[in-house]
């Protein structure tokens, strides 16, 4: 949530929550598709707030939704972010008067939600709060996990052999260090 006016709210006129009145209790919540309970994403596992509402999470490689959610953020499809936020605490602004909230200035006719709870984040095509987005960071997929099988000459007592005869001084253990790269690994 962008702590902005949502304005002209289809049934709360001019509407904005309070982020300091939401309740997150828990860091895991559901991550939805269009607030579909069975069209599940993944979950949360960050929520802060600050100026905005901020939740991170993992994607659900189990379902459809997750998959097809996360494929389409890949290619760059402009994902809103949304939220199930019941109301514990309505502030109504009449006709003409002005509420402060989160730094904006709320005209009514509207509603302001000064205390809440979280109970839910979605990926939605178009939310009600069209400041907001909802993207998938790559981080994740970019790291790769490798099992590394180190073959060392000296456990080779031929090896050993051949560098005592040449001369040639043995290779000291963790001497050869190279960084390996996303770049390195692909070529």
């Amino acid at each position: 949530n962008s702590g902005e006016i949502i304005p002209n709210h289809w049934f709360w006129g001019n509407f904005a929550i309070d982020l300091e009145g939401i309740q997150i209790r828990r860091q895991k919540k559901p991550a939805l598709r269009e607030h579909i309970s069975q069209r599940i994403v993944g979950y949360t596992d960050k929520i802060t707030k600050d100026g905005q509402l901020v939740a991170e999470g993992k994607f659900s490689q189990s379902t459809p939704d997750g998959v097809e959610v996360l494929g389409l953020a890949d290619e760059g499809f402009p994902w809103e972010a949304s939220m199930y936020i019941p109301p514990l605490k309505i502030e109504r602004v009449e006709e003409g008067q002005v509420a402060e909230v989160n730094g904006h200035k709320l005209k009514g006719p509207g509603t302001v939600f000064r205390k809440s709870r979280l109970r839910e984040v979605s990926f939605c095509a178009l939310g009600a709060d069209e400041n907001t987005k909802a993207v998938a960071l790559a981080e994740e997929r970019d790291l790769v996990t490798l099992e590394i099988e180190e073959i060392n000459a000296r456990n080779d007592e031929t090896a050993d052999a051949r560098s005592v005869a040449s001369g040639e001084p043995k290779e000291e253990e963790g001497s050869m260090e190279e960084i390996l790269t996303v770049e390195k690994l692909k070529e």
